[in-house]
């Protein structure tokens, strides 16, 4: 988490230098992201600054103003997976390295994912194979409950993108 908040208090100065630019909103974003992602997997506190950050944007939102921490700076291309898509993949790959490593208990975990995520079992093997270095949280016992929300999340994203 330390070089995520180097990253964040890094923009944070260039925002403040250079105003509110596509590219430090962006870095932000970004690092938010991650630090959001590891609190809720239990592995990180979230940072009480980068909580702040994201809660004053969020209250000019409400307010109808467009934060820009909160506007789409996407860089240009359409990504083959989308961050949230690779984040639920990664969620299935844990729960079967968890299962398989005995800290959890599922005999078939492979046929879990299958079943949460609606998919063919050839592609819970690719997905193995392209996220090998998905590392479990420090709370193993979350790794069931993000597997199945992240299941219902897939299928819920992959409908809307059909």
């Amino acid at each position: 988490m330390c070089d995520n908040y180097k990253r964040f208090v890094d923009a944070k100065e260039m925002r403040a230098d250079y105003g509110d630019l596509p590219t430090p909103a962006r870095q932000m974003q970004e690092t938010l992201e991650i630090a959001l992602l590891a609190h809720a997997k239990g592995s990180e506190s979230l940072n009480r600054e980068m909580a702040y950050e994201l809660a004053v944007a969020l209250g000019q939102l409400l307010d109808g103003r467009n934060p820009m921490l909160l506007q789409n700076n996407a860089k240009v291309g359409n990504p083959k997976k989308s961050r949230e898509t690779i984040s639920l993949i990664e969620d299935a790959v844990r729960y079967i390295k968890v299962c398989d490593a005995g800290l959890l208990s599922d005999p078939r975990p492979r046929n879990t994912v299958i079943e949460a995520f609606d998919v063919a079992p050839s592609t819970v093997s690719k997905w193995m194979k392209e996220f090998k270095d998905a590392s479990a949280p420090n709370d193993i016992e979350i790794v069931r409950t993000l597997m199945e929300k992240a299941g219902e999340r897939y299928q819920f994203v992959r409908k809307q993108t059909e």
